[in-house]
């Protein structure tokens, strides 16, 4: 047993004075094979096996989800690209499509600079907003929000409930956690950081679809994200942006992916195209 399992099964054992832990969440496992947990597990140093009785349950219908996805020829959104600002102002025109279309919307960002440029860019479009900023508690910002006004908030991923619900949740930028230079070169580190992105995108998708008959529309506005195999075939896109985060996809829960009757949610998914600009 390793020493950061033995320290994890000890605190475990010292919280809640007994040898069996029974742990549950809606994003323990977000990879289709992963059935053992193994990279939750693995995230807090258990590797001495899983209990048999331990289960993935999914309903089959919980929710209504629509998907949007980003144009492959956006530029992608780093930090440091000098065409930043072009996906800034294509993330600002979605999210304005967004609240034309009616309904809450909420924006969940990455960082705090984000926050602040995509509130900017909405401020131009004149759309109304509430931005989160460094030091303001979420809470207090929900309470004093306006019914319609857009929020923007780099510290919604999670934990996050609003009554009345959310119907339209925009992700302007896959939720990658921060790595150094070290680790962008170690290829562990980077499958590990795509699985904290897809839990994170899981626990995105719950704060639009609190209940069973919740609807929400998920604007993903980052073009690294990969498409769905029907927009390809049908000439829309290609996964060239996508490579290396094809794994991504497994962050749409499976209820949305699985075809029957009808054309899945994933199957369905369109295209945010910018409207050209009258002359």
């Amino acid at each position: 047993m390793s020493t950061k399992a033995g320290q994890v099964q000890c605190l475990l054992r010292r919280l809640f004075h007994t040898r069996t832990t029974i742990l549950t969440s809606g994003t323990l496992a977000v990879k289709d094979q992963d059935a053992d947990f193994r990279s939750f597990r693995y995230d807090l140093g258990l590797l001495d096996g899983i209990h048999p009785v331990s289960t993935r349950i999914e309903p089959k219908r919980h929710g209504t989800l629509s998907i949007i996805l980003a144009e492959r020829s956006l530029s992608t959104p780093k930090q440091d690209d000098p065409l930043r600002d072009e996906w800034l102002s294509y993330v600002a025109r979605g999210i304005a499509a967004a609240h034309e279309e009616g309904g809450e919307v909420l924006v969940l960002t990455t960082n705090y600079a984000d926050t602040g440029a995509i509130g900017e860019q909405l401020a131009d479009l004149g759309v109304p907003f509430l931005a989160q900023s460094r030091g303001q508690r979420l809470a207090d910002l929900l309470l004093r929000r306006p019914a319609g006004t857009v929020f923007i908030t780099p510290a919604g991923w999670e934990g996050l409930d609003s009554p009345g619900g959310w119907q339209h949740l925009i992700v302007p930028r896959i939720p990658y956690p921060p790595v150094g230079q070290a680790a962008k070169e170690d290829e562990f580190s980077f499958l590990n950081s795509q699985e904290v992105a897809m839990r994170r995108l899981r626990q995105a998708l719950g704060r639009a679809l609190r209940n069973p008959n919740d609807a929400a529309t998920l604007w993903i506005l980052d073009p690294r994200f990969p498409v769905p195999a029907e927009m390809m075939r049908g000439g829309q896109a290609t996964q060239q942006k996508a490579t290396g985060h094809l794994a991504l996809a497994q962050a749409i829960p499976e209820r949305f992916r699985r075809s029957g009757i009808r054309r899945s949610a994933w199957d369905s998914a369109t295209m945010f195209h910018l409207a050209p600009v009258q002359q």
